[in-house]
C-alpha cells in the first residue's frame, strides 16, 4: 500500500509542472483509453471465449473407429468380426484409411501394395457393416502424407520438393488428375455398396507448401495455396458424388492467422476434424470460434492407439483414458460467446495409427489395442447417456473406478476374481485378442531386456584391454546361444498368434523389425567372443585402448572463430543452429 501511494505521489509530482488544461486533455485520455480496452474485453469474451454451463450430456452424432491400414491390413475377416462388438459399444462408423490397401486399377494400379485387399472381400465386409447400419467413410490423403504415391518413379515430378516424398505439388494439372482418379476409383467401389455420406481428404501435416517454381510463381500465401487446393479437392468429389461432405483434419487451419479469417468466406461442403492426442488436451477456443464462423460443423477426434510413441508396443491405457475424458470435459455443456443454445460437434473420430507415416516402423497392433478403444467407446457411451455433475473434471483413475469398471471388463469377458488392475487382462476372453495380448507383451519385454542386458556388458570393452576372462568368454557364447533360442522360439509362437489377424508380410515386418537390434547385437558380440576364444597367451602389461577423437559432421565445416566462440560460450546460450541441423532436422 506504502508503494502504492509513493507512486501515486510521484505521479502527481510529475503533472505538476503541466497546465490544467494538459492535465485535464491527459485524464480524458486515459479515460477513453480504459474504456475501449474494457469493451475489447467485453467484445472478446461475448464473441470468442467459450461459456460452459454444468450440462451432464455430450451428444455427437456420429461416434466413428478410424482403421488406419497403411502397409498392415487385418484381415476382412478380422475386421468382420470386430463389428458387432463395435456397434454394441455405440460406435455407428468406421473411418477407413485405405493408403496402398486399396484395390486401385487401370494407369493407377501401382499405388497398390500386392498385399492390398481383394475386391471380393473388401465388398463383402462393406456390404456387412452398411445391413449393421454403421457407415464406412473411406479416408484417401490429397496433399500431405502422400508417400506411398510419390515415393514411386512414375510419379516422381509430382512432388512439392524432390527430396520429400510426402507433398504432392497443388499447382500442377497432372496432380488434380491423379487426385480425381484416386477419388473416382475409391468413391464408385463404395458406392456401389451404399451411398457416401461423408469422405475424408487428409490434408493434414502438409510441411513443404509453395517451394517449387510453379507455386512460387502463383505468388500467394501459404494458406491461400493450401485452401485452395482444399477447395478444388472438395470440387472433385462434389463433380463425382455431390451430396458427400467433405472431411479433412484441422492442424493446417491452425496456422491461419485470427486477423486472416474475415478474407475468407465460409467453407461450403467441407468439415474439420479438430484433433489433439495429448492426456491433457490444449485446444484453441479461438480456432473453435472461427471453425464454428467458417464451417457447417465441426468434428473432434482422439487416439487410443498410435499416439505413445512411434515403437510403442501396446498402448498407454492411461493416457488413452485420460485423452478421451478430457476431450469430454472439454466440449460437455460448450457454448460460443454471443450464443445460448449448446454446441453439439458433429461426431467423434477414435484415432488409431498403425503408423506414424508410411516409412515408420509398425507400432501398436489393432488386436492388442481393443482393450484402450473399448475404453474410449465406454466413455463416450457413458457422457451421451448422462455423467452425475459431481463426476464432472474427476481424475481418470476415480472416473475409472466409479463409471466403467463393470462394463469395461464385462465387454473384455474377464473373470470376476482379475478385475485389480487397468491394464491387467489375464483370463480375459474378448474375440481371441489376449493370448496375443500376452504373447506379444512377453515376447518385446525379452527383446528390451537383453537389449539392455548386452548395452550394459562391458565384456567388448576388456576384450580391447588384451585382459581376456576366458571363462567369461565361454559363458557369454553359451548364454548368446541360450538367449538365441529362446528370441527364435518367441518368434514363432507371435508369429502363429498373429496369423488369425494378418497376412504373412504383416508379421514378418512387425516380428523382423522389433528381433533385428537384438539379432545385431548377438551377432556382434559373439564374433568377437569366437575371435579370441583360441587365445593361450596373455600379455605381461594391461593395454590401455586408445579411441580417436569423435567430431559431428557439422564440426569440419566450422572456422577458427567458430570454435573460438564455442569455447568462450556455454551450450545452453549458443545459438546451436550454426552448427548445423539438430535432433529434427
Amino acid at each position: 500500500m506504502l508503494r502504492l501511494l509513493r507512486k501515486v505521489k510521484k505521479m502527481r509530482s510529475l503533472l505538476s509542472p503541466l497546465s490544467r488544461k494538459t492535465k485535464m486533455f491527459m485524464y480524458l485520455l486515459l479515460l477513453i483509453l480504459g474504456t475501449y480496452l474494457i469493451n475489447i474485453f467485453i467484445l472478446y469474451e461475448m464473441n470468442f471465449v467459450a461459456h460452459k454451463e454444468r450440462n451432464m450430456l455430450v451428444k455427437q452424432e456420429y461416434v466413428l473407429v478410424h482403421i488406419d491400414l497403411k502397409g498392415a491390413p487385418p484381415t476382412t475377416k478380422y475386421l468382420t468380426s470386430m463389428l458387432s462388438k463395435l456397434k454394441t459399444l455405440g460406435a455407428n462408423g468406421l473411418l477407413m484409411e485405405y493408403e496402398d490397401m486399396f484395390p486401385y486399377k487401370g494407369r493407377i494400379a501401382n499405388l497398390s501394395t500386392p498385399h492390398r485387399y481383394d475386391e471380393e472381400p473388401l465388398k463383402k465386409f462393406l456390404t456387412t457393416a452398411t445391413k449393421m447400419d454403421i457407415e464406412i467413410i473411406p479416408l484417401v490423403q490429397t496433399f500431405g502424407h502422400m508417400e506411398h504415391v510419390l515415393k514411386l518413379e512414375e510419379y516422381e515430378t509430382y512432388r512439392e520438393m524432390l527430396m520429400h516424398p510426402d507433398v504432392i505439388c497443388p499447382s500442377k494439372n497432372e496432380s488434380l488428375d491423379l487426385i480425381r482418379e484416386m477419388l473416382r476409383q475409391v468413391i464408385t467401389f463404395h458406392e456401389s455398396v451404399a451411398p457416401l455420406k461423408h469422405i475424408h481428404i487428409g490434408c493434414d501435416e502438409v510441411y513443404d507448401i509453395n517451394f517449387c517454381h510453379r507455386c512460387k510463381a502463383r505468388k500467394q500465401d501459404d494458406m491461400d495455396i493450401y485452401l485452395r487446393h482444399v477447395k478444388n479437392v472438395r470440387d472433385i468429389v462434389r463433380s463425382l458424388t455431390p451430396t458427400t461432405t467433405v472431411l479433412i483434419w484441422d492442424d493446417m487451419l491452425r496456422k491461419i492467422r485470427p486477423g486472416m479469417w474475415q478474407f475468407y468466406e465460409h467453407f461450403d461442403n467441407i468439415e474439420p476434424v479438430v484433433w489433439d492426442y495429448k492426456a491433457h488436451i490444449t485446444i484453441s477456443h479461438l480456432s473453435l470460434r472461427f471453425y464454428h464462423d467458417h464451417f457447417s460443423h465441426t468434428w473432434i477426434a482422439t487416439a487410443f492407439k498410435g499416439a505413445d510413441g512411434v515403437e510403442t508396443v501396446l498402448p498407454d491405457i492411461r493416457k488413452r483414458l485420460s485423452n478421451i475424458l478430457s476431450w469430454m470435459y472439454f466440449i460437455q455443456g460448450y457454448k460460443f460467446g454471443g450464443e445460448s443454445e449448446t454446441h453439439n460437434f458433429k461426431g467423434i473420430v477414435l484415432t488409431g495409427w498403425a503408423r506414424y507415416s508410411h516409412f515408420e516402423p509398425l507400432c501398436e497392433l489393432l488386436p492388442v489395442s481393443m482393450p484402450s478403444l473399448i475404453m474410449q467407446l465406454l466413455v463416450v457411451k457413458r457422457f451421451n447417456k448422462g455423467i452425475p455433475a459431481s463426476s464432472l473434471d474427476e481424475d481418470w483413475s476415480v472416473f475409472f473406478w466409479k463409471h466403467l469398471l463393470e462394463d469395461f471388463y464385462t465387454a473384455l469377458e474377464c473373470n470376476d476374481d482379475l478385475r485389480i488392475h487397468i491394464d491387467s487382462f489375464n483370463g480375459c476372453k474378448f474375440n481371441g485378442t489376449f493370448p496375443l495380448y500376452n504373447i506379444i507383451r512377453n515376447y518385446t519385454t525379452f527383446v528390451d531386456r537383453m537389449l539392455n542386458k548386452f548395452k550394459d556388458n562391458d565384456f567388448d570393452l576388456y576384450m580391447q584391454y588384451g585382459n581376456i576372462h576366458m571363462r567369461k568368454t565361454l559363458e557369454f557364447l553359451s548364454d548368446s546361444e541360450g538367449i538365441y533360442g529362446s528370441l527364435r522360439y518367441l518368434e514363432v509362437v507371435s508369429k502363429k498368434a498373429m496369423q488369425r489377424y494378418f497376412s504373412a508380410n504383416v508379421y514378418k515386418e512387425y516380428i523382423g523389425y522389433k528381433s533385428y537390434r537384438l539379432y545385431k547385437l548377438l551377432h556382434q558380440c559373439a564374433m568377437k567372443a569366437k575371435s579370441v576364444v583360441d587365445l593361450r597367451r596373455w600379455g605381461r602389461g594391461r593395454k590401455i585402448p586408445e579411441f580417436p577423437f569423435f567430431q559431428p559432421p557439422y564440426v569440419t565445416s566450422l572456422t577458427t572463430k567458430d570454435l573460438k566462440k564455442l569455447s568462450t560460450k556455454s551450450v545452453s546460450t549458443y545459438n546451436t543452429r550454426t552448427l548445423g541441423p539438430g535432433i529434427f532436422g
